[in-house]
């Protein structure tokens, strides 16, 4: 189970189109930058490397995905089609170029996670989107923090009930 998260140059808005979407840097450079937080992200050891940063270790488990200007698969035209991906598809999900223009961070555990993203988004002018809600995280709200922390812990939780 995980908790989901986009980072964009939004502001308050998330019905901005991704051609319209400011771009955060080419993705060597939103590698670098998001890697001085989360150092611990491996760009290298996974699959679909290097548009996704892993980290997976006991203590904590969350991914960064790069969403580029021109993505190589056109995931709105596999849903209209109401079909599955084919092979090739689903190898290049994550590829595509240009700018980045959006990550998607898939959280599942880890402390400090929210506070650590504050640092990275407030540094870098980006938003944090909260997918489950479709609303900006308020990084002024320290309960908020809690919250966003403990939904996986609460979600593990119930699994295992």
């Amino acid at each position: 189970m995980s908790i989901d998260y986009a980072m964009a140059k939004t502001g308050q808005r998330m019905d901005v189109p991704v051609n319209d979407m400011i771009p955060l840097g080419d993705p060597d450079e939103v590698r670098a930058v998001v890697s001085r937080t989360f150092p611990e992200l491996d760009w290298s050891g996974h699959k679909r490397a290097p548009s996704v940063g892993v980290v997976f270790g006991v203590d904590q488990v969350f991914d960064f995905c790069l969403h580029y200007e021109r993505m190589y698969v056109d995931w709105e035209a596999i849903a209209r089609e109401g079909r599955l991906p084919t092979d090739d598809e689903a190898a290049r999900a994550h590829s595509g170029d240009g700018a980045v223009v959006m990550v998607f961070v898939h959280f599942s555990r880890g402390s400090n996670f929210i506070k650590r993203m504050r640092t990275l988004c407030q540094e870098n002018g980006w938003t944090l989107w909260d997918m489950q809600t479709g609303k900006v995280v308020d990084f002024n709200d320290e309960d908020q923090h809690t919250v966003h922390e403990s939904k996986v812990e609460d979600m593990v939780r119930r699994l295992h009930e």
